[in-house]
């Protein structure tokens, strides 16, 4: 009621002429609604434009039209672009607060504003866990039960999985993928998240291996689910089935250009494994080249700390710090060298470097004990 009574307040305030005094009525109405009906701004943002937005100047208001639009295009990314509308209109008219202190009292407002069999409601969960990432175990109660009482189809945003799996407990995780796979049974993507699942919340080996080899058998040529097979024989000790699925990373990447995002990543380990030090140093090259345009590019930096990782739990850290000090950007990746180094067991890799430089690598390592 809170939150309905503040509001209620806002639409006459984001409809003053000043500083749109040469809008139309139609134009300041359309105004309040971009605003009113994000669903990406809390109601305390909301509130903050309302109060200030007539202080302000043309570029400033410019800079608010782009991030709505902005915010717009991320909800449209979810893969439900036909619910997006229905949705709005609930924010805009105050049905829903994402960011509801309270989260089952924003649960409630989400189950009372849609069609449980519809792509709507999954839409609405998705954007209850970015605010609230710790409700995962709740929102999957919810979707399970759809689920099992068939209201829902078998498209599924990613995200959605990604949010419950990161954050729900990991039992509940599971049962979401199996609950998924037994709607979905020939979704190779389905098969693979699962064997991630398996693989990095419980450590369960055998059993990914047995997820990656189906989603394989659905998707003969997707790359990372050899690569992902691949790495799981390692870790189990069964090298010359783990060759045979980099190899057969490396064909794949070679017949198909349109993997050509992903192909340094998992080039780079397949090479590494398999001994070609000269195409791993080439592949790594590719892998840090956007680091060139933007030294703090986030995708990349991610996939390079995620592929640390990977390496590390295969043995192969010293050969990955081997070519990061010979990569063009070696100076830029030098505190990463260094923590690999000392992850892999060289107890003097930070000698003679400067306090800074070690301290950065300690920090660094920390996050990196692999599973």
């Amino acid at each position: 009621e809170d939150y309905q009574s503040r509001f209620a307040k806002l639409r006459p305030l984001l409809e003053q002429p000043m500083p749109l005094e040469n809008a139309s009525d139609a134009e300041r109405k359309a105004f309040a609604d971009a605003v009113l009906g994000s669903p990406v701004l809390s109601l305390r943002h909301k509130e903050q434009i309302a109060r200030t937005f007539t202080t302000w100047s043309q570029s400033e208001l410019d800079e608010l039209t782009k991030f709505l639009a902005v915010g717009s295009e991320f909800v449209s990314f979810l893969a439900f672009r036909d619910d997006v509308e229905p949705l709005v209109s609930c924010v805009r008219s105050g049905d829903i607060f994402f960011d509801l202190p309270e989260v089952e009292g924003a649960m409630r407002q989400i189950d009372a504003a849609f069609d449980h069999a519809s792509s709507a409601y999954l839409l609405a969960i998705c954007l209850l866990l970015v605010k609230h990432p710790t409700a995962a175990d709740l929102a999957a109660s919810r979707v399970i039960a759809c689920i099992n009482r068939k209201l829902l189809s078998a498209r599924v945003s990613e995200l959605l999985l990604d949010l419950i799996s990161e954050n729900s407990n990991a039992a509940t995780a599971e049962e979401l993928y199996a609950v998924y796979i037994r709607l979905a049974p020939e979704n190779a993507m389905l098969r693979k998240r699962c064997g991630d699942l398996l693989q990095d919340r419980f450590s369960r080996f055998e059993e990914a291996g047995t997820a990656y080899r189906q989603a394989i058998a659905l998707n003969p040529k997707d790359a990372s689910s050899h690569a992902k097979l691949g790495r799981i024989l390692a870790r189990t000790g069964r090298e010359a089935e783990a060759r045979e699925a980099y190899r057969n990373v490396l064909a794949l990447l070679k017949a198909k250009p349109e993997q050509r995002n992903s192909s340094p990543y998992l080039a780079l380990q397949a090479h590494l494994f398999l001994g070609g030090l000269p195409d791993a140093e080439n592949a790594l090259s590719d892998l840090c080249e956007p680091l060139g345009k933007d030294s703090n590019d986030v995708s990349t930096l991610f996939r390079i700390n995620k592929q640390v990782r990977e390496c590390l739990a295969l043995g192969l850290g010293l050969a990955l710090a081997d070519l990061m000090a010979k990569n063009p950007h070696a100076q830029l990746l030098k505190p990463i060298e260094l923590a690999l180094r000392t992850s892999s067991g060289q107890a003097d890799a930070l000698l003679e470097h400067p306090a800074e430089l070690q301290a950065l690598a300690q920090e660094i390592a920390k996050g990196w004990i692999p599973k």
